[in-house]
């Protein structure tokens, strides 16, 4: 980090002044200059010196009166400020102090003096730049790390495909809700859904129109579940939903929605057009029932209903 400095000087004496600008420039120092505690004031709106060497004695609004200004204002509470005072006034130095000065010179001005002490507070500001630049870097790099973990783990609870929950975030969110089912003793019901004769769109038209029809078949599935219920892609052609506090009776007028409006749709892609249907196997949980028992019920109703016609909703 470069230390290029800027510091304010508020004197309303022009020699000590001239005598304090020829020092900054001597030292390579940035600086501007107020020669009263009001224009001192104004200046510190639109510059953030790193240091303010005040006069105590100032027309009309005086150091005191700038230094509080100073500790007061959330953008400049932290400047450090060294107050220029006579050199027999002690009492200036103690409530320069009291009132939130870092350190005091005194007129006369001893040069060597004055420097160290103009040293002495820039190189805190530095550390504190320093020390802030860290932070900042720590806190950028913190975020990075946290927003790649979430990436990962979205990715790792999606498919790369439909976007949908995967296999095996759902089987997990399953457990869950099963233990919330056993306690609360609140209805959870499952549907399996099947791309009817899927296989025949890839082979008639490709890979990307299979593609294209998983992604519209997953909007118009989508189109007709509640918020709180969770679509996932079981494998294949296959999706599986999951719908909390929803009995199989209840959730019979919304499979039957589904099935109606991917029945109503027609597929375009490229050239072709086509219309497709699905099956559907439904269930609800039982008391103390295990998720695996619900999920072979529900893939023997799917299977049942892919040899009784097709397009149909089996329950069990």
């Amino acid at each position: 980090m470069e230390k290029i400095f800027k510091i304010m000087i508020v004197e309303d004496s022009k020699l000590y002044q001239k005598y304090l600008t020829d020092l900054m420039i001597k030292n390579h120092y940035e600086y501007i200059c107020a020669f009263n505690g009001l224009e001192a004031i104004g200046l510190l709106r639109e510059n953030k010196p790193d240091l303010i060497l005040l006069d105590v004695h100032l027309p009309g609004c005086s150091g005191y009166d700038v230094c509080k200004h100073v500790r007061n204002t959330p953008d400049t509470y932290h400047i450090p400020i060294i107050f220029i005072t006579s050199n027999n006034d002690q009492n200036d130095i103690v409530t320069g102090f009291q009132l939130g000065g870092n350190d005091y010179v005194t007129k006369p001005f001893n040069e060597t003096i004055l420097e160290s002490r103009i040293t002495n507070q820039l190189d805190h500001v530095y550390n504190r730049k320093l020390l802030n630049s860290y932070i900042q870097e720590l806190e950028s790099i913190n975020t990075k790390l946290k927003e790649e973990k979430e990436h990962s783990e979205y990715l790792a609870s999606r498919d790369h495909l439909t976007g949908l929950y995967n296999r095996r975030f759902i089987q997990s969110t399953l457990k869950e809700l099963l233990l919330d089912h056993q306690l609360d003793q609140t209805s959870i019901s499952l549907a399996l859904f099947d791309i009817d004769d899927f296989k025949l769109v890839n082979d008639q038209y490709g890979h990307p129109c299979g593609d294209y029809t998983l992604n519209e078949v997953v909007t118009l599935i989508q189109s007709k579940i509640r918020d709180y219920d969770y679509l996932s892609r079981w494998g294949g052609e296959e999706f599986l939903l999951v719908l909390p506090h929803t009995t199989k009776e209840s959730a019979l007028p919304i499979m039957e929605r589904i099935l109606n409006t991917v029945d109503a749709h027609t597929f375009t892609y490229d050239k072709y057009s086509f219309k497709l249907t699905l099956t559907c196997g439904l269930s609800d949980f039982k008391p103390n029932e295990k998720y695996i028992s619900i999920l072979n019920r529900i893939d023997e109703a799917l299977y049942e209903g892919k040899h009784t016609g097709k397009n149909r909703i089996i329950i069990k």
